[in-house]
Formats: C-alpha cells, structure tokens, sequence
C-alpha cells in the first residue's frame, strides 16, 4: 500500500493509534471508513499513544483482523518474531488476495506467521519436520502449492534460510484452508486420511502408485470431496453402485474394506454411492498398473 492513499472521493486516508502492537504494527482507526485495521510499516508505533494521527507515508499494508483473540494471539507473534518475517508475510498474504480472487481468512494472519516462525526456529536447531504427504498436497491444491513454493523460495533469499520444500506443502495448506473458509486442521485430516488410503491400495494390490499419474490424481480428487461430502452430511447419488460391485467385485470389496477403516478410525461415513466410485477409480488405477 502506498503512502498518501486517496479514496475514491479525493481525500488522502487518515489513520488514528489506538493500539501499538510492535514498533511496526498499529491497530489504528481508518477515519474515511469508519472502521478498525491494521497498519503495518516501519517504525510506524514508535513513539504513538491513542489517538495519535499515523502518517499514511509510512503505511505500507493495511489488513483486519476483527476477532480480540486473533488480535491478541497476533500481537504475543509479533513479541517474538524477527519482523523480516513478518513484512514478508503480508506481503504474501496481500498477494494471495490478489493471485486466488476470492478473499481469505483473517486466520491467516496468525496461522501462517505462527507456523513459519516455528519452522525457522526448527531449522535454526537442526530439527526437522517431514511432510508426508507433499505428493498430494502438490496434486490436490497445485495452485496453492506452486504460489507456497515461489514464497518460500524468496523467504528463504530475504532471511538467509534454507526451509525445505516441504514446507510449501505446509504453506499451501494454511492458504487453502483460509481461501476456503476450512480450519487447517481439518484440511490436514482429509490429507492424513487420503495418504492412508493410498498406501492402502498400494499394500491390497501390491503395486506403487506413480506419483503424478493421472488415475491417481482422479483417485485423490475424489476422495477429497467425498470426504468433504460425508463430514457435511451430503451424500452423493451413484446410479452406477450396483453395475460396478457385480463387474468389479473384488475391487468393491477393497473400497468397501477402505471406507470402514475410515469410519471406524475417524467416525466418518462414506454411503454405497461413494464406495461405488472409489471402485471405478481404484479399477482405473489397477488397469493403469497392466498396462
């Protein structure tokens, strides 16, 4: 954001402290809008008690977090972070906006700071932290995914780092929780979940899924609103179930074995319409795999 910001009637955007969350970040009054925000800049709370005007010269974002708890969390982050990191995370988080279209939540801001000062905090002591599932993060959300890598790639220039690649899987997850409205944590589950389910299919039919295969990719997609469907009660009609359990049988019988692993470890339901595609998707891959 540019200093000296007009509004679409003209005037110059003035800014009232009323609360310094670090020297570089203020929860400030946005006078033409009538609303509170977020201002970040250097050296932008130095110095400012309530009320004070802010110079819009030295704002360089300006973003919302309305929830007091996100707030607090938010400033108990920024006490103990090296603020580079945090100029480099709205600057991404702003882009985010602007690359996906469709808003975010203000979670982000605390989700995504909070997560990558912990990994550099790893990095710094030589302790490391594996994502499992990197293959089909890249394949379920490839747009988050290849925006997560080309952040990382320049944190990691800008902080004088060396954070794995799989920490773009990491990334890409906090940005498609918040782009979707989803807590992270449950975007994690179903990515928990699916890997399992490969690693089922591979251990029933002894074979190695190839990792960009476009079978396996159809295999992931589905499973991932199938899961979504189930945990929001949203069963899906399948007018093809009883076709593939008598032509693939001992298929349907995997699929059926691989939704009860999933109800009984996770207390998530798949109906029969949604077994019926697994078993349409597992065939594809099986027939992939003869090939």
């Amino acid at each position: 954001m540019a200093g000296n910001e007009v509004s679409a009637h003209g005037y110059i955007e003035k800014f009232q402290a009323k609360r310094v969350l670090s020297h570089n970040v203020v929860q400030a009054f946005d006078v033409l809008k009538g609303e509170e925000c977020i201002l970040l800049g250097k050296g932008i709370g130095f110095g400012k008690k309530e009320n004070d005007w802010i110079d819009p010269d030295i704002v360089e974002r300006k973003y919302f977090i309305r929830d007091s708890k996100n707030l607090n969390k938010y400033q108990k982050l920024l006490e103990s972070t090296d603020e580079r990191l945090y100029f480099i995370i709205e600057e991404y988080i702003e882009k985010v906006g602007k690359t996906f279209g469709n808003g975010y939540d203000e979670n982000l801001h605390i989700g995504l700071l909070d997560h990558m000062n912990f990994s550099i905090y790893r990095y710094r002591n030589n302790v490391t932290l594996n994502n499992i599932f990197i293959d089909e993060m890249s394949m379920m959300y490839a747009k988050e995914y290849e925006f997560a890598k080309v952040m990382l790639s320049d944190l990691n220039r800008r902080l004088d780092v060396n954070l794995p690649e799989t920490e773009a899987g990491f990334i890409a997850l906090h940005i498609h929780s918040s782009i979707k409205g989803e807590k992270a944590s449950q975007t994690a589950l179903y990515m928990k979940i699916i890997g399992e389910c490969l690693k089922f299919v591979e251990a029933e039919f002894n074979i190695s899924l190839e990792p960009q295969s476009i079978e396996k990719a159809r295999l992931i997609t589905h499973l991932k609103f199938a899961l979504k469907r189930a945990s929001e009660s949203r069963p899906i009609q399948n007018i093809m179930t009883d076709s593939l359990k008598s032509t693939f049988p001992d298929t349907f019988l995997i699929a059926s074995k691989m939704a009860k692993r999933i109800e009984e470890e996770y207390s998530i339901i798949l109906p029969e319409g949604e077994i019926g595609y697994l078993t349409m998707h597992i065939e594809n891959i099986i027939m992939q795999q003869k090939r």
